[in-house]
C-alpha cells in the first residue's frame, strides 16, 4: 500500500494527505491497544499481555512516527523545487 503513495505521480501534497490518514489509523490503533487491559483472567488460564501490549503499541508509533518522517521529507523536497 504504501509503495503505492511512494511510487505514485500524483503530487507531494496529496502524498502528504494520504500519509496524514495513514499515520491517524496508526495512532488510534495505538490509542486503543494502550486502553487495552493488560490482565486477562480467564476459567483456567492467567494471561499477562503486558508485553504483548508495549510491543504492539510500540510498533504502531514507530510507524507512524516514519510516515510522519517520509511527509516531511517530502515537503522539504518540494519546497526546495
Amino acid at each position: 500500500m504504501l509503495r503505492r503513495f511512494f511510487q505514485s505521480s500524483i503530487s507531494v501534497h496529496v502524498h502528504a494527505l494520504m500519509l496524514v490518514q495513514v499515520i491517524a489509523k496508526y495512532l488510534d490503533l495505538w490509542h486503543d491497544i494502550m486502553r487495552l487491559d493488560n490482565i486477562q483472567h480467564f476459567d483456567c488460564i492467567y494471561l499477562d499481555s503486558d508485553d504483548l501490549k508495549n510491543n504492539l503499541a510500540a510498533a504502531a508509533n514507530r510507524f507512524s512516527q516514519m510516515l510522519l518522517d517520509k511527509v516531511a521529507q517530502d515537503h522539504r523536497q518540494e519546497c526546495q523545487r
